[in-house]
């Protein structure tokens, strides 16, 4: 499995990015169900995005933000300041996925074992 962070799917809704549409309906794709948060949970989301977002949540596996992740998530912010969302991302990432899909690589670069993939550039 490889997770995918929000700024992915969000970049993926664009028609800028068709090469991401590609990627997320991939079979070995999932997504934290923080992500689900973030991008279902933004105020200004249209109806048209909304129902693109929840189409696209039907399709991948989505991992819950379990006790296992969350104490992850501690240990990750033990060691280096981390905003909780990008620790829990990190953390499900290295439990349960070989690798994540994301834009914002600096904010996981120092994670040791965790291989990034960032798609956009």
């Amino acid at each position: 499995m490889r997770l995918v962070d929000s700024n992915i799917l969000i970049y993926a809704a664009k028609p800028e990015y068709p090469q991401l549409k590609d990627l997320i309906v991939e079979e070995d794709i999932a997504v934290s169900e923080l992500t689900r948060l973030e991008v279902l949970g933004f105020r200004n989301l249209t109806d048209e995005e909304e129902l693109y977002f929840n189409a696209v949540f039907e399709l991948v596996t989505i991992f819950p933000i379990s006790q296992e992740v969350i104490n992850r998530a501690i240990e990750l912010r033990q060691q280096r300041n981390m905003k909780t969302g990008d620790s829990i991302i990190a953390a499900t990432t290295l439990l349960h996925c070989t690798e994540l899909i994301t834009r914002n690589t600096d904010d996981f670069d120092h994670i040791p074992h965790l291989t990034i993939n960032n798609p956009v550039d």
